[in-house]
């Protein structure tokens, strides 16, 4: 990867972590529209990268599935 195409994912990989903060803090439609906006900048982030993004993928079901598990 170039030193470009580098600096330019970094700066789209900080926007998008601003967007999942902002809707984190959001809520109704507000939310859900900067949800679904950072998950496809999460995933331009990743586009080049497939076993990263593969990782990160099986990393977030290993982070759900204890809470499955957990009678609140």
């Amino acid at each position: 990867m170039s030193l470009i195409a580098s600096l330019t994912k970094k700066s789209k990989l900080k926007a998008t972590i601003e967007q999942t903060a902002k809707a984190r803090k959001s809520e109704g439609n507000t939310a859900d529209g900067l949800f679904k906006a950072a998950y496809q900048g999460y995933a331009e982030v990743l586009l080049d990268d497939p076993v990263r993004a593969d990782a990160l993928l099986q990393l977030g079901f290993c982070f759900i599935a204890p809470g499955k598990n957990k009678n609140l």
